[in-house]
């Protein structure tokens, strides 16, 4: 598997200044904290030792932060006020806790903005933009980092402009729109080679040569690739040089140029390796081992997919000590606040046995008893909360394993079904008009597939719907590849509602289904389409799902057999078939229901069939890579905040 060479430069934009040698200025500002007097210059050096501390200690930043808003308001202090709430915002992020961070960044927000301070704004927004990305709002981390580039554009911050177009370029390569993606990298490549900045320009380059493999344009990401490693070793960025070398060895094995391959994922793991990190060494070996299952050597693919697998458990077991850390720290600090308001208490008590003390006296007598009783009965809840604390943590830990198995499983699911499914680029091959395919699954697997194979002269395309989605439905996708390629390859069959009829009985088969026992009752819809090159026509046949068939601009539909693919069809179940000539120029689109039946838009309704038709219709002198991107834009926008419903697969050809 790839590691993610994508960057987030969070703090790119903070206005937080920079002090001189970390550990010498962190004492001196505890000092000035511990000494000095409760005025404006301790509410700002509170709020600096928030911010130094938000990488290494999280819940100090977050308890130093809300010092410096507790004293800012007191001394109705606005600047220290807005940066205690930005940087307890920031503490609250490195934690994860991304509700309280938001909370805390809005507030910062509003208090910049009435100091007229557009740095801290700026600041804010990025902020806010990453923790949407985290939490997967990729339209509205979107929405921020366009808002800071606006402002770094004013302002000619070309170092800033460069980071702000990879953020843009991050969330739509998270949506899968390509061409946008490349756009906003490119654009920083174009500032980063104007001011020579030449460590960021090697994240750039992998960030393109990334989209490029995803996009199977190999010979593409490899040049981008080999210009980042380049710039790497040059440049002495050892920290990037096992990522570089592993996405290069990454792309030679998908060009089955295994030699090469091997030598750049060993020279990989060996930087790896000597960098001590684990994440990566760990991801070398899964590649390692995918490079010599493919070369049929078991040993060595067994070999290195062990090591892969204890590197990964040391990783988790590592993440689950530092969780038990800070429940620890957090502990501490609350034993240490408890300290403190007992040393003010004992210090007022002091203070007024200098005035009274005979009536003290009585009074602490009393005082003590009520205290030592109050004690027992916190000694006894203190046993009760470690004890309950300690089971918790257990859980926890069996939770986040259970967790961490389900999910892994479930992303070598996705391996297997990524290696089951034909690569994306041969569909050049079988319609030089071109074509695209827009794929958004509900989950990591999808339940809805694609499928293309070539017969003599003629091409075939088919878009699937099964029973289902995430693993359930990858399942069954896994079953329908299978009996298509047996349809065309070991039957030699090529009209489409034979290969459908083939497919109904097989499944049926497969799946038990005539067996009156049997509780299975999956099934699946499909379009498929046939292109003869010889004859010049079109074939379609269809189980539940259309064609639209578009010339000159305007729509046929093709309507399928109401009828599904195993399930409750009966074994003898015939599907029509249309033929009909085309002319060059012409489209076609196969497409699931996942599309019409998302809800969202204004009201909370429906795409529906009659506003996708539409839809296409108004799409049809684009190219068909701008297709793809207007259909990309038009689901996300409608759907937004909406929960996705179901399994999208969206394909479009040009004849």
């Amino acid at each position: 598997m790839r590691k993610n060479f994508f960057i987030l430069l969070i703090f790119s934009f903070t206005v937080v200044p920079v002090f001189g040698q970390y550990g010498r200025v962190t004492d001196s500002l505890l000092q000035v904290i511990a000494t000095g007097p409760d005025d404006t210059n301790k509410a700002t050096n509170l709020g600096r030792l928030s911010y130094r501390f938000r990488n290494t200690a999280a819940d100090t930043s977050i308890l130093l932060g809300k010092q410096a808003i507790a004293l800012s308001e007191k001394l109705k202090y606005q600047p220290g006020l807005a940066n205690g709430y930005k940087n307890t915002a920031l503490g609250y992020y490195h934690k994860g806790i991304y509700r309280y961070a938001l909370e805390f960044n809005f507030e910062a927000i509003k208090l910049f903005e009435a100091l007229k301070d557009t740095g801290g704004v700026v600041a804010c927004y990025n902020l806010v933009g990453h923790i949407y990305s985290q939490q997967k709002n990729f339209p509205k981390a979107l929405e921020y980092y366009k808002k800071v580039l606006k402002r770094k554009r004013q302002v000619n911050n070309k170092p800033d402009i460069a980071v702000s177009h990879i953020n843009i370029g991050n969330e739509y390569y998270y949506m899968k729109q390509y061409d946008m993606a490349l756009e906003n990298y490119y654009a920083a490549v174009k500032v980063q080679e104007g001011i020579s900045d030449r460590r960021n320009l090697v994240l750039s380059y992998a960030n393109i040569a990334a989209v490029f493999y995803d996009q199977a344009l190999y010979d593409m990401a490899l040049g981008y690739y080999r210009k980042s490693l380049e710039l790497a070793e040059s440049n002495d960025m050892k920290h990037m040089v096992p990522q570089c070398a592993q996405g290069l060895g990454q792309v030679l094995m998908r060009q089955r140029k295994y030699p090469e391959a091997e030598a750049m994922l060993l020279k990989a793991l060996k930087a790896g390796r000597e960098l001590h990190d684990k994440e990566q060494i760990s991801e070398c070996c899964g590649s390692l081992a995918e490079l010599y299952k493919l070369r049929a050597e078991p040993a060595k693919a067994y070999e290195y997919l062990e090591m892969h697998s204890a590197y990964k458990d040391s990783i988790v077991n590592e993440r689950s000590a530092l969780q038990l850390q800070e429940l620890q720290t957090e502990f501490e600090m609350e034993k240490q606040e408890k300290e403190i308001a007992m040393l003010v208490k004992d210090q007022e008590l002091k203070d007024t046995q200098l005035s009274s003390q005979r009536s003290l006296l009585f009074f602490s007598i009393g005082g003590l008893a009520i205290v030592l009783i109050f004690s027992v009965f916190l000694y006894r809840n203190y046993s009760q909360k470690k004890k309950a604390n300690g089971l918790l943590r257990e859980q926890n830990t069996i939770i986040n394993r259970k967790q961490q198995e389900i999910t892994d499983s479930i992303n070598y699911a996705k391996r297997i079904q990524d290696a089951v499914f034909p690569e994306t680029y041969n569909v050049m091959d079988l319609f030089p008009g071109g074509g695209f395919g827009f794929a958004f699954p509900k989950d990591v697997v999808s339940g809805d597939f694609y499928w293309f194979a070539k017969v003599g002269d003629k091409a075939l395309i088919a878009a699937a719907d099964c029973t289902g989605h995430g693993v359930p439905g990858a399942f069954m996708s896994i079953i329908g590849t299978t009996m298509l390629n047996q349809a065309v390859q070991k039957e030699q069959l090529s009209d489409p509602s034979e290969i459908l009829s083939y497919l109904n009985r097989n499944i049926k088969r497969a799946l038990k289904q005539n067996n009156e026992q049997t509780e299975s009752k999956d099934g699946m819809d499909i379009a498929l389409v046939v292109a003869d090159r010889t004859t010049n026509t079109i074939s379609y046949a269809g189980a539940n799902r259309p064609l639209y068939y578009f010339r000159k601009g305007v729509m046929t539909e093709h309507e399928p057999t109401k009828a599904a693919i195993a399930g409750f069809t009966n074994d003898d179940q015939e599907y029509k078939q249309h033929t009909f000539p085309y002319e060059k120029g012409d489209h076609f689109y196969i497409y699931t229901d996942g599309f019409t039946d998302q809800f969202g838009g204004p009201k909370g309704k429906k795409i529906t069939t009659k506003r996708f038709k539409e839809f296409l219709a108004s799409i049809q002198e684009k190219h068909m890579p701008d297709q793809k991107e207007l259909i990309g834009h038009y689901f996300l926008d409608w759907k937004k905040e909406t929960e996705q419903i179901d399994d999208v697969l969206v394909i479009g050809i040009r004849l």
